[in-house]
């Protein structure tokens, strides 16, 4: 084999690994190709998965639900395990033709000197590709209105069989509750939601912060930790309230003294008058529900900022609260625009 050198565009690819994140089966071996930090990078969702893969638990893609439609299987969605980014360093190496054509990768073939450079290489962009991938994610979940993308799942019931009851003299369970099975459905993205999150990523438009507290929150919340959950979903509604606030009250003629001590107003007071402070549209009637639970939101955060009280809620009134959150900051955007 000739070990002439070859002149070689290099990139610096990563796979990621990828938990509760389903697509839309047309998505299967898609890709968006964005800029950012200066260097074109390429997502690649994994192909289509074969049917009978023998090593389907190890696949970056399977499938385990089906519609069964003319007495064939028709997959309803695909779970990605694991996405490809590459990056293109904008850099030209002269490579040897031999590793350029070899079959697989064999540490042993690169001297000490070569070896060290392409580490070097490697690690200069590898901050840049785990930032890249990062952003990716953050702006699907906006645009996809998908928080618990590619969040860890928390186990509630922390063991196998759950709680028993026992005989303190002899320490035996006698005695244990019926199981309880939930299902939770993984957050399947469709291609419009997709196509939504690659035109984003072309037009290197910022997630709004809101949305990053919204994510931030259901993650906290899948690993038990309310207290933070409701911090994280707080700032996420004020933040974004204060915006919308702003922008319908405050004409940029007034003092900047005292825009500070509008901005001084307390949450609470906005919403106890929301109507009066002319969000009375049709819109913003349908969320009143919406406008008590964020409500009980702020009051819960004062309780713990204030009282160092932690919320007692259960799981699924924390699930309340979180979706009453995201449909009041979408109706929000709708004021920003």
């Amino acid at each position: 084999m000739s070990n002439l050198g070859e002149k070689t565009k290099l990139g610096v690819s990563k796979n990621y690994d990828t938990r509760n994140f389903g697509i839309a089966p047309s998505l299967a071996g898609c890709s968006i190709e964005y800029r950012f930090g200066n260097r074109n990078i390429c997502i690649q969702l994994p192909a289509r998965p074969q049917k009978n893969d023998p090593e389907k638990h190890s696949s970056p893609i399977s499938c385990s639900a089906y519609w069964i439609k003319n007495n064939r299987e028709i997959p309803q969605f695909f779970e990605v395990h694991s996405v490809k980014l590459t990056l293109d360093t904008g850099e030209i190496r002269v490579v040897e033709k031999k590793h350029l054509d070899a079959e697989h990768f064999n540490a042993t073939a690169f001297n000490k000197t070569k070896s060290v450079q392409y580490s070097k290489l490697i690690a200069k962009y590898n901050k840049l590709l785990d930032a890249g991938f990062e952003h990716w994610v953050n702006t699907m979940r906006w645009k996809s209105q998908k928080h618990s993308i590619l969040r860890t799942r928390f186990n509630h019931q922390n063991t196998e069989r759950g709680p028993c009851l026992v005989n303190l003299k002899t320490d035996k369970s006698f005695y244990y509750p019926p199981l309880e099975y939930s299902f939770q459905r993984v957050p399947v993205v469709s291609k419009r939601e997709w196509n939504a999150t690659e035109k984003a990523l072309e037009a290197n438009q910022a997630v709004p912060i809101w949305h990053l507290y919204i994510a931030e929150a259901n993650q906290k919340l899948e690993l038990g930790d309310k207290r933070e959950f409701i911090i994280d979903l707080a700032i996420a509604s004020e933040t974004l309230l204060r915006q919308v606030f702003n922008k319908k009250i405050i004409d940029d003629t007034f003092p900047s003294k005292f825009k500070d001590m509008i901005n001084r107003i307390s949450i609470s007071n906005i919403l106890q008058n929301w109507r009066k402070l002319g969000f009375n549209s049709s819109a913003w009637k349908k969320l009143e529900k919406e406008q008590g639970l964020m409500n009980h939101v702020i009051e819960l955060r004062n309780a713990i900022m204030h009282r160092a009280k932690e919320p007692d809620l259960s799981y699924k009134r924390a699930r309340e609260l979180s979706d009453a959150i995201l449909n009041f900051v979408i109706q929000g955007e709708k004021e920003l625009t």
